[in-house]
């Protein structure tokens, strides 16, 4: 067992002393009752993935003045600058689904619709079929008008929908559309897409379209339509 003496001292000074830890050389200040490096400096930042540093081991940058500590680990060290800025810029759709945002965490965190995003309205009044490229579907939803006889609405392709929006399997986004046209419209699906429910909106209907991601390439749309 070690020895423990209580002591106190008008002033103390630190020299130190340059040791190599890990692949680089510090000065060594302090170490813990494990031998491992809790306080040091230096005019380098030890390297990531080093050994022999404490969780939490302080280190001064002298040529800058700043501090950095190890959160990582005695055996692979990861030091941070303490105080450090996040950098600004924009989450992408890569990041939240490599870090698993899910419905619930979204919940948790009283993320609304409005800070989710705005709806736009796109109104289509031309007497005749229509193609729904990727980018208006996720706008919000579509009102159609202006038919002279059934129409159909043909939707872009799963390639393009998933290029504009997110190629994760299991992601997913709504998409409405409000029959005004005086006419059925049929939905018609783009290559890769397979309908699941009624493609059929009666004159003055709306369904609401739900666009799975299930593979590359490939997307499942299940259609809800209004009584």
């Amino acid at each position: 067992m070690g020895r423990h003496e209580q002591f106190t001292v008008g002033e103390l000074t630190e020299c130190g002393i340059d040791q190599k830890v890990g692949t680089h050389t510090v000065t060594v200040k302090v170490r813990n009752i494990l031998g491992y490096v809790s306080e040091c400096e230096g005019a380098d930042v030890p390297h990531d993935g080093d050994a022999g540093f404490a969780v939490g081991c302080k280190f001064t940058l002298t040529s800058a003045g700043t501090i950095y500590l190890n959160v990582g680990s005695v055996t692979v060290a990861n030091f941070d600058l303490l105080g450090a800025a996040v950098p600004g810029g924009s989450i992408t759709d890569a990041e939240l689904a490599s870090n698993s945002v899910i419905a619930a965490k979204i919940a948790a965190g009283a993320v609304t619709p409005v800070k989710m995003g705005v709806l736009t309205k796109t109104t289509e009044n031309t007497d005749g079929n229509i193609v729904v490229l990727a980018a208006t579907l996720l706008t919000g939803y579509l009102v159609k008008t202006n038919l002279g006889q059934p129409g159909t609405l043909t939707f872009d392709t799963a390639a393009a929908i998933q290029a504009a929006f997110l190629a994760t399997a299991g992601a997913w986004f709504d998409w409405v559309f409000v029959n005004s046209s005086g006419q059925a419209v049929t939905l018609t699906l783009g290559v890769g897409i397979t309908l699941k429910g009624t493609a059929a909106v009666p004159n003055g209907k709306t369904a609401k379209v739900r666009f799975i991601n299930t593979g590359a390439g490939t997307i499942d749309a299940v259609i809800f339509l209004s009584a």
